[in-house]
């Protein structure tokens, strides 16, 4: 039986790892995910998992462990996945999130304008141990690799979630729609005119997914006979967001001065501060 490899204190990481005197890695001979664990001497063992201790009689024996097949990772699910979780650097309340087919995004909260969670871009080199961790928590906590909320009722979920976050979020947005796109390309130009008059930053124009609006006998769900040509009509909604970020209370206010076309509807969203 091989002995478990022992590491000396130069092989120590030299950042927060070190003060926790424990973290998670992959084992380079077997694959099996293991925690190195600092002793008393100051040299570092490698242990299951699931030891806490350097003293623990866990210890990783990858001499004698076939490599394990991993039938999920975090990094492979190839299907979407939030966590409500918190924070591993700050400790707030925080949401990560993928799409599965690309990488993990921390989000503050998981509305407009989606802002990433600070500490997902100032600790950048720490994300994949910080992953490695979860996926670790996960697998103690019984998860598959099948869900796809982790402490999260589907009810608090929107419909769609963006693949990435947000470093510099909008503070407001106007979203303006209407089944006519000239009108709207209109209501565009009269907002992004009136805002740039009264501030130095202009309002960036953004294209949303045209959407369909179907005629009111076929929302019914008419069966008395086949539908007619007329009844199968269903008409295309064009969506355009105007997004600012600067506008206070005053500007907010002075919107509402733009003659629009009255066949635009507007929705103003502000983000939360």
């Amino acid at each position: 039986m091989t002995d478990s490899p022992v590491y000396s204190a130069q092989d120590a990481p030299n950042s927060a790892e070190a003060e926790g005197a424990t973290y998670l890695k992959t084992c380079s001979r077997c694959g099996q995910l293991v925690r190195m664990a600092r002793s008393d001497d100051g040299t570092w063992r490698s242990l299951e998992p699931a030891a806490e201790g350097a003293s623990s009689q866990h210890t990783h024996e990858c001499g004698s462990v076939p490599r394990i097949s991993q039938d999920w990772s975090l990094q492979d699910l190839n299907h979407p996945l939030t966590c409500r979780l918190d924070c591993w650097w700050c400790g707030e309340e925080v949401y990560l999130h993928t799409d599965g087919s690309g990488p993990f995004t921390l989000f503050d909260n998981l509305s407009w304008p989606w802002p990433t969670h600070d500490c997902w871009h100032q600790q950048r080199d720490e994300r994949d141990r910080a992953l490695l961790k979860l996926e670790s928590d996960l697998r103690a906590g019984g998860y598959q690799g099948q869900g796809r909320l982790v402490n999260l009722a589907p009810s608090s979920i929107p419909d769609a979630i963006p693949p990435k976050g947000r470093k510099n979020p909008p503070v407001l947005q106007i979203r303006l729609s209407s089944t006519d796109h000239q009108m709207v390309d209109r209501a565009v130009r009269q907002i992004t005119q009136f805002v740039s008059d009264r501030q130095p930053r202009a309002p960036v124009a953004v294209p949303l997914p045209v959407g369909k609006k179907a005629a009111a006998d076929e929302r019914q769900g008419r069966t008395n006979g086949p539908p007619s040509r007329d009844e199968s009509f269903s008409q295309h909604i064009h969506h355009r967001a105007i997004e600012m970020w600067t506008a206070g209370p005053k500007l907010v206010a002075q919107l509402g001065q733009v003659q629009l076309p009255e066949a635009v509807d507007v929705t103003v969203r502000q983000a939360k501060s």
